[in-house]
Formats: structure tokens, C-alpha cells, sequence
């Protein structure tokens, strides 16, 4: 069985097998593609990103099978590594205070808001502020695919490492944090160190994807001259999100990961990786998880 091949490719071109031992293998998973990386945590850099297609014309219901052929078929797959992270961007997530949080009730608390598909795998993810929990479905059949090729790995949503990373920048004032990924816009509003909102909406539409975050200023009655948006995720500069978001909004910027944490130069042919993209994958180690 071949190995599919990547549709792109970031590669660092010292980095050798022989140093998994010391890296991080994270996968995130979406119902569009895989993305591979290797974080070395000694060097704090990231020596391979790869993107692979999930779906296509052929395959749009087979998106665990592509997944376990990636996987089974991928040299990196037999490697040691220090850690694996599994991380799932689904739509199924809700934040949940700690009062609230019941493990029996997962879904049904879901159904409340995005409800998972049939047959889901839940869970959740205690955040590090000891107050709330995000909790998860993500597909029963990735999670099959992820526990036969990883017998130990970590799993966090992609929405809890997002929450964290953005909590921690404690910046003075309010800002509007979203993170574009596929038709999903992740909208997360912080004064200070007080998260005001954070929930996903679907847009099919410029104009769709501009109406949920003027709902959002207008809700928590923020100012649409002063009061940052910053964009993350699927977006770029001269895109048509990032056009319409100029009509309606005075301070709008592109989010900058923090940490110091490089990413190998772009193949030729391809763009480099905004500073702004995958937020929730290519951040620096953290030795809490």
C-alpha cells in the first residue's frame, strides 16, 4: 500500500530520525485534512509540517479511511517519539464552568449548541485556570483509526489550546479574536483576563462570516473603531473575509504566535506560513500536557 502524498510539504532539511526521541508528533485532525508536525522540543522548533487532504471528490465519506492509510503507510509513524498529541478541530466543543460540569451529561450538553454527529467519541479538556472545561465529540471511527496506530498519546480539542493560548497574552482592554478554519469562524472575546465569548458559527458567505462578529461587538457592546479584531486561521491579507471586515471595522490586525518557535521554509511554489496560521498546532511545547 503507497503512501499518499502530502499536498504540502514544510520540511527542515537537518532534521534527521534519529531525533524523534526528543520531539512531539502532533496531528490535527479536521473533517478536511491531516496535518502532521514534529516539534523538537530541545530546539524549540517545528522540523516538519504536513498537510494532507482528507476529502476530495472521491472520497467525501471516507474521510477515517484516508486517515488510516495516511497513517499506517507514513515512515514517521514508526519512529519513537517523546510525546504524541492528538488534536481534533470539530465544530463539537462547548465551554462549560466548572459549577456546570457534569462527565455523564457530555452529550446532551452538546446537543445545546453544535450537536455531534451519530456515533461520536466524547470527552473534554480541564483548562489550566481551574474554572471551566471545554467538552468534545470528535468521530468514533478517527478515534478508532488514532488508537490502533498510537497505543499512548495525548488528545486535546483544538478549541481548548486556543483558549488557552489567547488567555494567556492577558492584554489590557478588549479584543475580538477569530479564527477562521474551513466554513467555521471560532469567536473569542477577552477584556483583560476575562473571556467574555467564545463559540463557533458557521458562514457560507463574506457577509455571513462579517454578521457574526457585528453581532458580537454589538452584544457585548464593544467599539468597532477602537476595539481590535484580530484574525487568525484560513485567512489572508486581500482575501475576501479580510475585505469585507475593513467595511465595518477601524483596528483589524493578523494574529502573531507566540514563542519563538520557527517553522521550516516554504517549498517552492508555496507560500511561507503566516504567522497567524494553525494556531492551535504551532505553538511552543507546553510541559503541563
Amino acid at each position: 500500500m503507497s503512501h499518499p502524498v502530502p499536498f504540502v510539504k514544510y520540511a527542515d532539511p537537518a532534521f534527521t530520525a534519529e531525533r524523534t526521541r526528543h520531539c512531539e508528533l502532533r496531528c490535527l485532525i479536521s473533517e478536511s485534512e491531516l496535518v502532521l508536525t514534529v516539534y523538537d522540543i530541545l530546539s524549540g522548533q517545528f522540523r516538519l509540517i504536513e498537510r494532507y487532504p482528507l476529502t476530495n471528490s472521491y472520497n467525501k465519506n471516507r474521510p477515517a479511511e484516508v486517515l488510516a492509510r495516511i497513517l499506517q503507510t507514513h515512515a514517521l509513524t514508526r519512529l519513537e517519539f517523546k510525546h504524541i498529541e492528538i488534536i481534533p478541530d470539530t465544530n463539537s466543543w462547548l465551554l462549560v464552568p466548572v459549577e456546570l460540569f457534569d462527565e455523564s451529561a457530555i452529550s446532551p450538553m452538546l446537543a445545546l449548541g453544535n450537536e455531534p454527529e451519530p456515533n461520536s467519541a466524547y470527552g473534554y479538556d480541564r483548562l489550566s485556570d481551574g474554572k471551566r472545561f471545554i467538552i468534545r465529540a470528535w468521530p468514533e471511527s478517527w478515534k478508532q483509526v488514532i488508537d490502533a496506530q498510537f497505543p499512548d498519546y495525548l488528545i486535546r480539542h483544538s478549541s481548548s489550546i486556543l483558549f488557552e493560548i489567547l488567555m494567556r497574552r492577558k492584554m489590557e482592554g478588549s479584543f475580538v479574536y477569530v479564527n477562521v478554519h474551513g466554513f467555521m469562524a471560532d469567536i473569542l472575546v477577552i477584556n483583560g483576563s476575562n473571556p467574555h465569548l467564545f463559540n463557533s458559527y458557521a458562514f457560507q458567505s463574506p457577509e455571513d462570516f462579517i454578521y457574526f462578529i457585528g453581532l458580537a461587538y454589538e452584544k457585548l457592546e464593544l467599539n468597532r473603531d477602537k476595539d481590535p479584531l484580530i484574525l487568525m486561521g484560513e485567512i489572508e491579507e486581500g482575501s475576501a473575509l479580510h475585505q469585507i471586515s475593513f467595511r465595518y471595522f477601524r483596528d483589524i490586525r493578523f494574529f502573531e504566535r507566540p514563542g519563538e518557535a520557527s517553522v521550516p521554509d516554504a517549498p517552492e511554489g508555496f507560500p511561507a506560513l503566516g504567522q497567524h496560521a494553525y494556531v492551535s498546532l504551532l505553538h511552543p511545547y507546553d510541559s503541563d500536557n
